[in-house]
């Protein structure tokens, strides 16, 4: 139920660098933040780095984790699916990360577990020793939206709930999850 998920998730741990694992990324320039565009592309502004999106993705992998029935996984098994997670949603969002305009490449930011699963959602239960079926029957049938300065999570048909947002980041409303609470 979306009403049941809390607000303000404060996630805390902090950020690691990540390389990009082939995930496709786009050739579009945009705006660099206030890193100035510092990682690794062929581009001139450049993406931004972890960091700038380090706690929506911490807040994205935490809300996965907890919402993860883990009944019979060890401790190692549920952290390490957490850290999967992390480093999978970070190349995800590297490149596709603009704080000027949170809903571009919104869509491509999402990770859903429904009729399909993400491969992400994959790569982290193969990573923690979770066969990927297994993982995906233990988590809610839903979809997140990992956006500049907000995290919203739609379960099944229901109106989507945010799990975290940033003051300092402004959103726009849109249909998709990203912003107001009724669509």
């Amino acid at each position: 139920n979306a009403a049941t998920i809390s607000a303000g998730f404060a996630p805390s741990m902090k950020a690691s660098k990540v390389d990009s694992a082939g995930l496709s990324t786009h050739a579009t320039p945009f705006t660099p933040g206030p890193s100035g565009g510092k990682t690794g592309t062929s581009h001139p502004s450049g993406p931004y780095s972890s960091e700038e999106y380090f706690e929506e993705v911490s807040a994205a992998a935490t809300w996965w984790t907890q919402s993860m029935r883990q009944e019979g996984l060890g401790t190692s098994q549920v952290r390490a699916f957490e850290e999967a997670l992390k480093k999978g949603m970070s190349q995800r969002c590297e490149g596709h990360w603009y704080p000027s305009e949170p809903m571009r490449g919104s869509g491509h930011r999402s990770v859903i577990n429904d009729i399909t699963v993400d491969p992400i959602l994959k790569q982290a239960a193969e990573a923690s020793g979770i066969s990927h079926r297994d993982a995906a029957s233990r988590l809610p049938k839903c979809i997140l939206w990992c956006n500049p300065g907000s995290v919203r999570v739609q379960m099944e048909k229901e109106h989507a709930c945010t799990i975290f947002h940033s003051s300092s980041t402004p959103t726009a409303p849109s249909s998709n999850g990203s912003g107001s609470d009724s669509e």
